[in-house]
């Protein structure tokens, strides 16, 4: 597992910013590219193809509750999704009930969005800092519900924070990091590193 320091100085050698044996550390410059590593980090995140799991979550529900916040302190507790792709809720019996997720269009189109029974819909508006999650109909029993979502990479707090990627990750952002941070650094991005 490599650490954001790790990643730094990798990408300063492919840059050739320092050399093999060279180091930055406790530097106000090893601060900043922190900072321009977690901004990177995050941009990753929010594309499809980038996010290296879907990740599977639980939430318990509140009988005649609709609309929930997901997110650091809303409702539902944890870092909050880029997109849910899939949904289900399940009964205190252990049966399971798909949830068709909808867009924002089509659950406004919803008539009576009170009426209490099984939810049969999700709709989902990552606003930030809280998301929303609203269901139609809304719950009328304190089922579960499970989602799958999109999440961002996650913030790096240290220099020496371990940055937890799949294997195959780490070039990618390496290199990626690399022609994002080559201006800020005063370095030319190689073709050898463009084409990787």
């Amino acid at each position: 597992m490599a650490t954001a320091r790790s990643l730094i100085r990798r990408t300063l050698r492919v840059l050739e910013a320092i050399g093999s044996g060279d180091t930055i550390d406790g530097t106000t410059k090893e601060t900043e590219l922190l900072e321009t590593l977690n901004s990177f980090l995050g941009a990753v995140g929010a594309e499809k193809l980038l996010v290296p799991a879907i990740t599977s979550e639980s939430f318990s529900l509140v009988t005649g509750t609709n609309t929930y916040t997901i997110g650091a302190s809303g409702n539902f507790n944890t870092i909050r999704p880029i997109k849910i792709v899939d949904a289900f809720i399940r009964d205190s019996s252990n049966n399971d009930y798909p949830l068709d997720i909808i867009s924002k269009s089509e659950y406004n189109d919803t008539p009576l969005k009170t009426t209490q029974s099984r939810p049969g819909y999700l709709e989902y508006s990552p606003e930030y800092p809280l998301g929303k999650i609203r269901l139609y109909l809304t719950p009328n029993t304190t089922d579960t519900l499970f989602i799958d979502s999109w999440k961002p990479l996650g913030v790096v707090a240290l220099i020496t924070d371990t940055v937890n990627l799949p294997p195959m990750y780490e070039d990618f952002i390496v290199y990626n990091f690399a022609i994002n941070v080559a201006p800020e650094m005063g370095q030319e991005v190689s073709k050898a590193v463009a084409m990787k």
